[in-house]
């Protein structure tokens, strides 16, 4: 026993003078040296970096704070860094051409291979952020997301090929797989697998939901929130779609729920913007009036896409269409949408039931008036009867 316990002593004293190596003296071995760990291929021990597989930090230039607090871990990690410093590379071929960036992550076979000064990236997953050359501070987390970004900044992929395709476009948001996997557009948030899956050049869209806005490719600023909420058409701006598989067909509009839904309900009615503030061209006008709401055709009905048959109480759209054709007066409750789908907005029929009754009111005052005429003429008649009766 004392003669192990001398002998370990010795190497202590050894390994406090000098380096203590692996056998191996091929790339890829491992020294260890008072400063810390190094590749046998890193000349470069100092500035707090760790250097572990072949070629890792090969040209690595140490000259604080530049070149320091690197650590590459995998065969040519953080080969080419020359200056860059505080990057993290965990992976076969990580940050492989990085020379200036700083602040990268990289975790995963080629993850961020090309970056060279791109800043403040994460990459986690096989292949993620692989063309990234200038792009900063985005995240993508999992296998090849954001595989083309290369100049691009401020995006986060999260999901197997999420924001795949996206190379220069900035500040999307895809959590899911297959989120934005197509997408070049910027400020587009996709949550959920496969949503806004078609999207190519159409930017500010939100989607939230498995396939939300499946169908969209070139279309701005729409809005997709629900299990398969989608359009019916790939160009459709502002338009937004809420609800399970909710399908908005125009854009500018918002449609809720699919056709199974029977009631769209709130504590309080809904309300419209009316002040006169806000409106101008403002033209008092009663051309919509009894003629017009004598002549609606009021039916029973139910939706060929509804299971239930549920029934329903109301007009059709196109008996509306030809009673403003045979007026000649037009109605801002009449809707159509780019296919040439007709909709009607019940709350616009308020307006010409009022005047309706106005209307009517003023044919009653009337009556009433020539009604009071002909009580005096009748009095008069009683009296000239009354005196013809005394003579």
């Amino acid at each position: 026993m004392k003669k192990l316990y001398i002998f370990l002593i010795s190497l202590i004293s050894i390994s406090a003078a000098a380096q203590i190596s692996s056998n191996g003296t091929t790339d890829g071995s491992i020294t260890i040296t008072p400063k810390g760990l190094q590749g046998s291929s890193n000349s470069t021990a100092g500035g707090n970096n760790l250097a572990l597989g072949s070629n890792a930090l090969k040209n690595n230039i140490v000259s604080a704070p530049n070149g320091t607090h690197n650590t590459a871990v995998g065969d040519s990690s953080l080969f080419s860094n020359t200056s860059g410093f505080q990057n993290t590379a965990l992976g076969s071929l990580t940050l492989q051409n990085n020379t200036t960036g700083v602040t990268n992550t990289a975790i995963g076979n080629f993850v961020l291979r090309l970056n060279e000064n791109g800043t403040h990236n994460t990459g986690t997953g096989n292949l993620a952020l692989y063309y990234n050359t200038s792009g900063l501070r985005n995240t993508a987390l999992g296998n090849s997301s954001l595989f083309n970004n290369t100049t691009a900044n401020f995006n986060t992929a999260v999901g197997n090929w999420a924001l795949f395709s996206n190379k220069e476009a900035s500040y999307n948001t895809a959590v899911g797989n297959y989120a934005l996997v197509s997408s070049l557009g910027e400020r587009n948030t996709s949550i959920g697998s496969n949503s806004l899956e078609n999207d190519s050049t159409g930017s500010s869209n939100t989607a939230i939901g498995y396939g939300a806005g499946f169908s969209i490719k070139t279309g701005n600023n729409n809005t997709f929130v629900g299990h398969g909420t989608n359009a019916s058409s790939e160009n459709l701006y502002n338009a937004t779609s809420l609800g399970n598989n909710a399908i908005v067909n125009a854009s500018n509009k918002v449609r809720i729920g699919d056709v199974n839904v029977s009631v769209i309900e709130g504590q309080v009615a809904w309300s419209n913007p009316s002040d006169r503030r806000l409106k101008e061209s403002i033209v008092y006008t009663s051309r919509l009036g009894l003629d017009f709401i004598n002549g609606l055709k009021t039916v029973s009905y139910n939706y060929i896409a509804d299971k239930n048959k549920t029934r329903y109480d109301g007009f059709i759209a196109q008996d509306i269409e030809k009673l403003m054709t045979d007026l000649g007066v037009p109605f801002s409750g009449l809707k159509k949408s780019d296919d040439g789908m007709l909709s009607l907005a019940y709350s616009d029929f308020v307006m010409p039931l009022v005047n309706a009754v106005q209307e009517q009111q003023k044919e009653i005052e009337s009556l009433k008036e020539e009604l009071s005429k002909t009580e005096g003429i009748l009095e008069r008649l009683e009296k000239l009867e009354a005196m013809i009766t005394n003579l």
